[in-house]
Parts: structure tokens; sequence; C-alpha cells
């Protein structure tokens, strides 16, 4: 169809790629509602977190989150350099310029009166400048950044700029970084507010369970955990069975029979959109879970919790197991495939050859790519050095003492009643004890079930801060003319200002001792799933290459195109309980009868205390005192007595 009007030919703009200008945090720091340190804390970033960078104030930046937005100090954050870019910069007088980014190394020159330097990248903490005819580095605080007059050459995408169009990732942490925010605030009604609108709940108790059991795995953690620090131990109960429940059912699904599904749906599984699978999440979760509602129980003052300590001391066995068998079926398969790829390709490149679209033996080495030697670990491992120690303080992921500690607790109140108990509550204690031999308190309550018992017992249960989150990292592996994409979702730490936590009544004063180190358990298990990942990025890579190979072959280098278009696409499960505590520290009290409350305090690491609490306890008998501490918020509940 025509009409009378003339047209011309349109010619298609390609789009433009101008990336966010962005920073990474130094340190943790706090974000301001206002440029001033009198201004109050809205929110904190965690160290290496990245930010956008909307504006400056002064000696301020304006930073936006997915926590939200504020004003952070200008030394607190590097300022991330894409090639092209350019601000304008001062260098501070007097300030020395290095042949290398280290203090360590020579010094090319000192700055003078108001110098400028241009900025050509960032190392560490340390900028590279040009200044004057010489070019050095200068660390970031003698360097100020003006934002506000950040220019980006146009980028066009195409053939040599498609690698940088890239989809932006948002972690699970980052989408639910209000839920984290209000819970550290102690603000247990808006988490539960929240959690309702996205997963749905119901305010009835008797619907709870049946609602809990059609949730997913992890959002029935984390209500039912919530519930847990509500003090609500009835709701917390049924959510924590409903994601037993649910981890029954996919047991009974499974035709390995297996309770543990490790920490991603079968070894087939490619690095893709796996936030929509269902959650299986990793075996030391499942086991804190029963951990909490074993608890939950014995706040609520009934002896049921003996069956599911019994039972998440079981699982945790159980889990070792299966995670060990992952890991060398992993290894294995990662292996074959590495085998697969290489013979794979060589028929390829033989048949090119063959076809007349090969030449000489270096052209076919060039065209070909050594599986056999691809290593993830510098993908897979970004940890920091303090991580990768704290790491290394677990011999594995299933050393969790808190169940055995639990279940020495209920009996050692059983033997209030029956002194044959004893000796039972010795024995879970000294499990305990091999599972965390720095905790003296566990050697000295086994040592004490050879005596009757002489007072009143309290246990005192403390959560401390944040396990670490998982944070979703891009990395360009070059197998080809273009690097394959690979995300992957890494733990980063979260920071806590709570060095430790004491106990006093009268003149007596306890430090509290470290029972659990749940984010050393986190940290353990990611080191050790490295086989099974890594299986998983090559099932990827072998993908991407071999279709990019195809494409090329048909359509010239629309193939590569397609290749990184589609690799980048690709996101990586970055799920985890995000409201789990960092560490769980305990202290056992023998009190005198005449003892009526307890005081607990928090401490940072300059012995400043940080926050206080009184606790009354119940009149009679043996109780749990549990509290929990997040940076200057303390809550503290205690147990409503015992089934004695």
């Amino acid at each position: 169809m025509t009409n009378s009007t003339s047209t011309k030919q349109v010619e298609e703009k390609p789009a433009v790629v101008v990336p966010d200008a962005s920073a990474t945090a130094f340190e943790a720091c706090n974000v301001r509602k206002q440029a001033s340190t009198k201004s109050p804390v809205v929110f904190r970033l965690a160290q290496d977190q990245q930010v956008l960078l909307t504006g400056q104030s002064g000696d301020w930046y304006v930073i936006k989150t997915e926590q939200g937005e504020g004003f952070v100090y200008r030394s607190l954050l590097g300022v991330n350099l894409s090639p092209g870019e350019s601000y304008s910069t001062s260098l501070l007088a007097g300030k020395k310029l290095y042949k290398e980014a280290s203090h360590k190394t020579a010094v090319l020159g000192v700055t003078g009166q108001e110098a400028c330097g241009e900025v050509l990248g960032r190392e560490g903490k340390y900028y590279k400048v040009s200044y004057g005819e010489t070019t050095g580095y200068v660390f970031h605080k003698n360097l100020v950044i003006n934002v506000d007059s950040r220019s980006v050459p146009e980028q066009k995408a195409g053939p040599d700029n498609v690698a940088k169009v890239q989809e932006v990732l948002t972690s699970y942490a980052e989408k639910n970084a209000s839920v984290r925010g209000n819970f550290a605030l102690g603000k247990y009604d808006d988490v539960a507010a929240e959690l309702d609108e996205r997963y749905g709940a119901e305010d009835n108790l008797a619907d709870i369970p049946e609602h809990a059991n059609e949730m997913d795995l992890l959002p029935a953690i984390e209500r039912g955990y919530l519930e847990f620090e509500m003090s609500r131990y009835n709701e917390s109960v049924a959510y924590f069975s409903g994601a037993e429940q649910t981890l029954t059912d996919r047991e009974n699904r499974s035709s390995s029979g297996s309770f543990a599904m490790g920490c991603f749906s079968g070894l087939a599984t490619m690095v893709g959109f796996e936030e929509v699978t269902p959650y299986d999440g990793p075996g030391f979760e499942k086991v804190l879970m029963l951990n909490y509602k074993a608890l939950a129980y014995l706040m609520n003052g009934e002896r049921k919790a003996y069956n599911v300590t019994r039972r998440a001391i079981e699982i945790q066995g159980q889990e070792r197991e299966a995670f060990a068998k992952q890991i060398e079926e992993a290894q294995a398969k990662l292996e074959k495939e590495k085998q697969e790829a290489v013979e794979k390709q060589a028929k390829e490149i033989e048949a090119q050859n063959v076809a007349g679209n090969g030449t000489q033996q270096g052209d076919k080495k060039a065209q070909g790519v050594d599986f056999a030697k691809l290593d993830f670990s510098k993908v897979l491992l970004l940890n920091s050095a303090s991580q990768v120690k704290r790491a290394k303080t677990v011999p594995s992921a299933f050393v969790n003492p808190f169940g055995d500690y639990l279940n020495a607790a209920i009996l050692e109140i059983d033997g209030y009643e029956d002194s044959g108990q004893r000796s039972a509550a010795k024995i879970a204690y000294e499990k305990a004890a091999q599972l965390q031999p720095k905790c003296s308190v566990l050697a000295k309550a086994a040592k004490d079930m050879d005596k009757s018992p002489k007072g009143r017992l309290v246990h005192v249960i403390v959560a401390d801060g944040f396990g670490p989150e998982k944070t979703i990292q891009t990395t360009g592996i070059p197998i080809s003319s273009l690097p394959v994409i690979v995300k992957s979702a890494v733990y980063k730490s979260v920071p806590s200002d709570v060095a430790f936590a004491e106990v006093a009544y009268g003149k007596t004063n306890t430090r509290l001792e470290l029972l659990a180190d749940l984010e050393a358990l986190a940290l353990r298990y990611e080191a050790d799933a490295l086989p099974m990942n890594s299986a998983k990025i090559f099932t990827n890579i072998l993908r991407s290459y071999f279709e990019r190979q195809m494409l090329s072959n048909a359509a010239g280098g629309f193939g590569e195109i397609a290749g990184a278009l589609h690799d980048a696409m690709s996101k990586p499960d970055s799920r985890s309980w995000l409201t789990m505590p960092c560490t769980i520290s305990v202290q056992r009290l023998m009190l005198p009868e005449n003892v009526s409350s307890l005081t607990l305090r928090t401490r940072n690491a300059k012995n400043k205390v940080l926050n206080t609490v009184t606790i009354n306890l119940p009149a009679n008998g043996p109780c749990i005192v549990y509290a929990r501490s997040m940076n200057e918020n303390l809550t503290a509940h205690v147990s409503k007595g015992s089934w004695l």
C-alpha cells in the first residue's frame, strides 16, 4: 500500500551505552541524611559495597543504593573509573607521587600548591594520575574528584562494545535491603508487614501450618525466625515446621532419597535464571533452622525441643556426608566435561580444515581453547584475605555445635528430676566441645555433670550481627575474541560493631564465649563447594562457546555478538538467609537462689558499652535467656520456665 506523501529512508541509530557513575566503599561506613557528621545515619555501607554516585556537596558524595540515598564523606569512597571518563580534580599540596600503587615504592615527586592532575585510573586505594610531566600514583585521600564534572564519551552498541551491554544485576540481599535494615533496628512489625506483602501470610494461627507448607523454603525460614525474635514461639514453630515439611517433600521426590539437596538442583543445573527455581539452601542453613525450632520450644518451656535437637544433630551428619559425595561427583563431572570438550573441539577444527576453513597448523592451534586448564577459583572465590582466614577457622561447614549444646541443656534440666540424665548431658556437652574446643563453657559444663547441681541453672545465649550476604560478581573469561561473561554469587561479610557480650549479677561479671561462628561456616561452605560451582560454570561456558562457534560459522561475526549477549543475561542464585546471625555466644550460669535479675551488655572492640538490658528471671527453676544484638540494638527474652 502507498500514499501520496513521499517518504524518506529512516536511519536507525544504534543504542547509546552510558554507564552509571559508581564508587566502591573502602571500608564499612555511615550514610547520613545530610552532608554533615552531625546528621543522622540512615544506613551503613559494607566494605567493598558498590554504590551509584548521583552528585556532590562539598566534601560529601551523594550516593544511591537499594537501601536508599544519602551522603558519604568523599575519602570513604573510591570512584570507579571507566576508559574515556574524565573529571575535574585537584591534588592536595605537599603529597607524594609514587611509582606504583603502594607507599613502599619509589617517590616520583611531591605536589605543589593548587596542583591539578588528570585521573587515569584507580588501583585499590591509589589513583593513577598524570601530573605535569609525571605519571604516578597518589593515595586516595590526597586527591579530590569533582563527580559533578564527569564527562563520558558516547559509546555505541556494536561488535566492538557488545561486552559492555550487560544486564544490571541486583542481588537478593540488595532487593531485600529494607528487610534487613528494619530488622537491624528492631522494627519487627515492619519486617513482618513486608514479608506478608511479598509472600502472603495468614493472621489466624490455625492457618499458619498449611500456609507455611505452601511457602518456598526461604520465606518460611525467614518468617519463622522473625516470629522467634518477636517471642511468638508457637508461630515460629509452625513456620519452621512448614519449612521442614517442604524439605521432607523434596526428599520424597528426590531420586536419591537424601535430605541434603546441595547448594543447587543437580549438577546439570546451568548458570541461568536460578532464582526462579525452588530454594534448596546450603546444608548449614537447614541445620540452623532446626536449632532455632528447638530453641523456640525451649523458650516456650516445652520438652518437645529434645526430639528436634536430635534430628538437627542427625541431619548435620547426613548433610556432611551428602556434601562430600556431591563434591566428589562434581569433580568427576568437571574432568569428564573438560575431556569431552577437548575432543569435540579437536573434531570441529579438523572438520573446518577439511572443508577449507583452516590453513596452517598454527591456525588450528589459534582456533582452539585449552579447556583442560580453565581455572574458576579466581572467578568464584573472590573473598578478602580476612574472609579466607575466617573460613579456615572451621574444618568444614558442618561443625555447628549449637544442636549438641541445646541437647545437653535439655538433658541437664531433666537431671534436676532424674539424676541419671546428667551422665547423658555430660556426653552431649563433650560432643559440643569437640566441635568447638575453644569454648571453655562447654568443657566446664561437662565436668559439672559429675556433681550434684548447686544453685539455679541459667543458659544465656546471644546471637549477634548478620551472616554474610551474597553479592553478584561479573567476570569475563577470554576464551575467544570476546570474553565469556561469568556471573557468580559470592559471600560478602556484613560488619558488626559488637566485639563481645557480657552478663552480670551482683558483683559478678562474666563474658560470653563463642559457640558457633555461622559466618565461618558459610565461608567454608563456599570454599568447599568450588568443584560443584565450577562444574556449573563450565557447563555454561561450553554451551556458550559452542553456540558461538556454530552461529559464527553460519552468520559471520553475529555469532560472537549473540553469544556475549546470551552470557550477559544469565543470573546466578544470590539467595541466602538474610536475617541469619553472624555468631552465637553462650554462658552457663549457676546462680544463687536469691538472684532475680541479670544485666546483659554488649561492647565494641574498644571496650565501650554499646547497649545494656536488664533481664528479670522467672521465680523458679532453670531457664534460658536469649538475646539478639545488632550494633547498638539489643533485645533479650527469657523462657517461660521449664517442663519440670
